[in-house]
């Protein structure tokens, strides 16, 4: 244009926008089933196309103001945006679902049911169970961190770690009762996961390794009760005295009925006296 080639100009916005419509029909396409199953293949798929969504609309501001302002138009792809940025969002979270429900699969053996804990072996079965949906967890995050930003990385690993604290957590204060006799098998399994959920944290970059806590920046307990699960492993089976001393962090990590029952699976059967501490917190 800046040459006076109008039509060469023309030429080269329809070439772009012929480029983009391809890329958004043919790459899907060609990635199938890989792109549901594999969390790198996603994930770069999802920069590809926000990064595409970037140069576009940087475009304009790159170069209309060297173009006659009756072929400004020439420079704007930013119909295109959308398009290419729900094409990325979608197909990622698709996988991220596929490998969620992959995770709670794998966790689905371990039961905190007093029928089930009575059985033999029910601590292996579940401690195994455990290191599976972590594994897999741990896995995928690693895939993610190939090609994902760093705060898409941290969001993408709160929702994986999330489906194993909300379910280890719900599984917990499902039952009525712990008996004594399994009460340190249940620490035990919340111990492991907290320690294998921070490998995970450690793999994305959401904890340091010299103190293993989370960023100051990173929301990490949005929605994934991470925090939750953290107190309920130092909790379970504490004394009074202890419950006591953190009950200000119980009040805002654990609803009231989830910590009444922590502390009733902790031996402290004194309703009021629960209640008290509670109402302090």
């Amino acid at each position: 244009i800046e040459q006076g080639h109008v039509e060469t100009a023309r030429d080269l916005n329809k070439l772009c926008r012929e480029l983009c419509n391809l890329f958004a029909l043919l790459r899907p396409r060609e990635l199938k089933s890989e792109l549901r199953r594999s969390p790198k293949c996603g994930a770069v798929f999802l920069c590809d196309c926000l990064y595409l969504v970037h140069v576009l609309t940087l475009t304009p501001y790159a170069h209309s103001s060297r173009l006659p302002r009756e072929h400004h138009h020439l420079s704007v792809f930013v119909d295109f945006v959308p398009r290419l940025r729900h094409l990325g969002v979608n197909h990622f979270r698709v996988m991220m679902k596929l490998q969620q429900e992959e995770v709670v699969a794998l966790l689905q053996p371990c039961s905190f049911d007093p029928v089930t804990m009575a059985q033999d072996r029910t601590f292996l079965v579940a401690e195994k169970a455990l290191g599976a949906s972590m594994a897999q967890v741990k896995r995928v995050v690693q895939e993610l961190s190939a090609a994902l930003p760093e705060q898409l990385l941290r969001e993408s690993t709160g929702q994986l770690l999330g489906v194993v604290c909300r379910s280890l957590l719900g599984k917990l204060f499902q039952v009525e009762h712990i008996a004594p006799a399994h009460l340190g098998g249940v620490c035990t399994l919340f111990t492991s996961a907290r320690g294998l959920g921070q490998q995970v944290l450690l793999v994305a970059h959401i904890v340091t390794e010299e103190h293993r806590v989370p960023c100051a920046t990173v929301a990490c307990d949005d929605g994934t009760r991470w925090n939750a699960l953290t107190l309920v492993s130092e909790m379970l089976g504490a004394g009074l005295l202890d419950f006591v001393e953190r009950r200000f962090v119980l009040a805002q990590v654990l609803s009231k009925e989830e910590a009444l029952k922590l502390m009733r699976f902790s031996g402290i059967s004194n309703t009021e006296r629960a209640n008290e501490i509670l109402r302090v917190g």
